[in-house]
């Protein structure tokens, strides 16, 4: 299973367009690093990164959500907060076992569904909104 950035995943929100592309590129290159059997240890780096996503990422969309008055910021968060929770399951799990390959398939999977899931729905719904949304009053 492998999901690759196309533009049928942009949303028409340039930050979040941009995040989102960064995120495949680096699953991008780690899924080559691993290919090219340098080491199931770049699942190490792929966590390290996927932290530093989770908090600046999820934070901007969070950020607009909020400015704008997004109806559906509940759902939008809980959305996140699985994916956070996941993650830190997958780190846990690395953390104690090691790198092997049911850990990088796990990460794998949950990347791909993840990523496909949330950004063809819910980020979708949230562009669209700041799209067709009228900015809010101060």
């Amino acid at each position: 299973m492998v999901l690759e950035w196309t533009e049928a995943l942009a949303v028409g929100h340039a930050l979040i367009d941009s995040h989102h592309r960064e995120i495949f590129r680096r699953y991008k290159t780690f899924l080559e690093k691993c290919d090219r059997e340098h080491s199931i240890e770049q699942l190490r780096d792929l966590f390290i990164y996927l932290q530093s996503y989770v908090a600046e990422h999820f934070a901007a969309e969070e950020g607009l959500m909020k400015n704008h008055r997004y109806p559906e910021l509940v759902e939008h968060q809980k959305d996140h907060i699985h994916f956070r929770e996941r993650l830190e399951q997958l780190m846990a799990e690395f953390e104690s076992k090691g790198p092997n390959i049911e850990i990088l398939v796990h990460t794998n999977k949950t990347l791909v569904l993840w990523l496909a899931d949330h950004i063809q729905k819910t980020d979708m719904r949230l562009a669209a909104f700041l799209r067709d949304e009228t900015p809010p009053e101060d």
